[in-house]
């Protein structure tokens, strides 16, 4: 006969607390032995220890409890295998991520931090295909790998050709309020014909530099850059533009990534 014990002796058994215990069983995802039809006491078996310390282990792996209710209910080893490699994946990256970070703040501590080279450039009147949106600070990310997915679906559908890396835009409340407008565009080579995606972007001079790695590091990029227009009067208003050499829907792996960051400045030295 299976042993069946209290919530606490399950909590005790399995290091899970209470509290937990009875959120899974509220969203289903590990649901007691037994409950007392007039008391709603919680019994749970023996043989529901190894489920709830598999739960507890991809929750040390960050797992999302919808994450953990798939792989659980899978029944195809393929299935559930491919689920665990994605998260696994996605934990390694973040790792790299996290000691890219680490790496970069040791750097600053220790005066180690290499300046980027910077330069004018004259970026030509382009035209492009463009998404625009409020996006917040956090969602960056996701948000541009789904612009750019549909802009080079539509690039494709529509047998456009490419005129150059994708790009975007962002004004100046995104980074003051770390929510703003975001313009994800891609741009395109004789194209004139009306277009509900099409915008001109005009020709603007610029500070530029290259960047290699995430989002993490990127932050030495703009500062070098704005420090070095603020030194030289140059301020004007205007977008930031980035543009993407390598990027999210090239690769996850975020050390690989290459971006231009471009500052505006005026099209004219100030006298």
């Amino acid at each position: 006969m299976t042993a069946l014990l209290t919530i606490g002796e399950f909590s005790r058994l399995t290091l899970t607390t209470v509290k937990a215990l009875r959120h899974y069983h509220d969203i289903g995802l590990l649901t007691p032995a037994e409950i007392h039809p007039h008391s709603g006491y919680r019994r749970y078996s023996a043989a529901q220890a190894p489920t709830a310390q598999l739960i507890h282990r991809f929750r040390k792996l960050d797992m999302s409890l919808d994450q953990i209710r798939t792989v659980l209910t899978t029944t195809d080893p393929v299935q559930r295998e491919h689920h665990l490699t994605t998260h696994l994946e996605r934990m390694q990256h973040l790792l790299t991520h996290t000691s890219a970070t680490v790496d970069a703040l040791r750097d600053l501590l220790d005066g180690r931090a290499i300046p980027p080279s910077i330069e004018f450039r004259t970026l030509p009147e382009t035209m492009a295909l463009s998404i625009r949106e409020s996006v917040p600070w956090s969602r960056t990310l996701l948000w541009l790998r789904d612009a750019y997915a549909e802009l080079r679906d539509t690039l494709r559908r529509e047998g456009r050709q490419r005129g150059g890396p994708d790009s975007a835009l962002y004004g100046a409340e995104f980074f003051e309020h770390h929510a703003g407008e975001v313009t994800a565009f891609i741009p395109v080579k004789g194209m004139s014909d009306p277009h509900p995606l099409l915008t001109r972007l005009p020709s603007a001079r610029v500070a530029a530099t290259t960047h290699r790695g995430g989002c993490s590091t990127v932050d030495r990029a703009y500062a070098a850059l704005g420090t070095f227009v603020a030194e030289r009067g140059l301020h004007t208003p205007g977008p930031i533009r980035e543009q993407y050499h390598v990027f999210l829907l090239e690769t996850d792996d975020r050390s690989q990534w290459i971006t231009d960051v471009f500052w505006p400045i005026p099209s004219k030295p100030p006298e």
